[in-house]
């Protein structure tokens, strides 16, 4: 049987604001993992360009065998929402027919809108004259649709579009006066 890679996101916002964990979740059942001689991954930004790994400056970020052994990696590079897709390889020294050893996904982070949002809901708690505020639960159902719109697009694998609705979200953000 042939190998398949795989991995997952976790976000870990306990960490930093858009921090995640990546999980190598592939199955070494038919091609061990002793068959491999290295694991990196890239994150892509929808104009195709990457964001370096911070501590080598590299293009890719490396997940060899040796220094994640619990095939789990720590990402904590991304200091705004964004939408990415993530491209992991993993290279055979004994590459088997049929085997994929690339695998691509896209993500969203959403923990800078996500914390902003929360503050807005703080503010209604504190100010129950809000709810009653056109302007005010307009511009947060805006907000909010771009939250959904932006998980709608990675679902549909479209991170371009998931990229305008976060730029629209720190357009709101940048310009909080749109709420009062």
């Amino acid at each position: 049987m042939a190998f398949t890679g795989a991995f997952t996101k976790t976000n870990d916002s306990a960490t930093a604001l858009n921090a995640f964990i990546l999980t190598d979740t592939s199955s070494y059942a038919e091609e061990a993992k002793v068959t491999f001689s290295d694991r990196y991954f890239y994150l892509y930004e929808i104009d195709g360009s990457t964001i370096p790994e911070p501590i080598s400056g590299l293009d890719y970020w490396d997940f060899n065998y040796t220094d994640y052994p619990d095939d789990t990696r720590l990402v904590t590079a991304l200091t705004e929402d964004v939408a990415l897709r993530i491209q992991m390889f993993w290279v055979s020294i004994s590459p088997q027919v049929g085997s994929t050893y690339v695998k691509s996904t896209p993500f969203d982070f959403l923990d800078y809108a996500n914390q902003f949002k929360y503050g807005l809901v703080q503010d209604m708690a504190a100010n129950r004259n809000l709810v009653n505020n056109k302007n005010f639960m307009q511009a947060l159902d805006v907000f909010q649709t771009n939250i959904d719109s932006s998980e709608v697009s990675i679902d549909e694998d479209d991170p371009y579009e998931s990229q305008k609705c976060i730029e629209n979200l720190q357009f709101l953000m940048a310009n909080p006066n749109l709420f009062y």
